[in-house]
């Protein structure tokens, strides 16, 4: 299954983990842009139209739930959040993301979790 033109916009403040997603989702056809903190995320929604967001919950600047509060205002764009911490799952769901992934994850279910939010 290719994902040619699926822009995927991932917000992650790990330079290691954000290098590890791009190059899986870029190997899987995917179309990748990358923000390091929140604030830095709501310019590349407002420029770029990412049909999904990957989305860490802990980021500097504006944490997770402060960009998909800000998100939700404005787009329905399908968001997966994740986090290291997984209590933050419910509130994250609570809060508009569409899914959540656990940290560490497989890059594989990563791929997989993203092509069923597509659909």
């Amino acid at each position: 299954m290719t994902e040619k033109g699926k822009l995927v916009l991932v917000v992650e403040d790990n330079p290691g983990i954000m290098k590890l997603i791009s190059l899986k989702l870029r190997l899987e056809g995917f179309d990748v842009i990358t923000a390091r903190d929140g604030e830095a995320a709501i310019k590349m929604l407002e420029t770029a139209s990412p049909e999904i967001a990957l989305l860490d919950l802990l980021l500097p600047v504006m944490d997770g739930f402060g960009v998909l509060k800000k998100l939700r205002m404005a787009s329905r764009i399908p968001v997966i959040a994740f986090s290291a911490h997984n209590e933050l799952e419910r509130k994250a769901l609570e809060s508009g993301a569409d899914g959540f992934i656990p940290k560490p994850f497989d890059p594989d279910r990563m791929v997989k979790k993203v092509r069923e939010v597509l659909r």
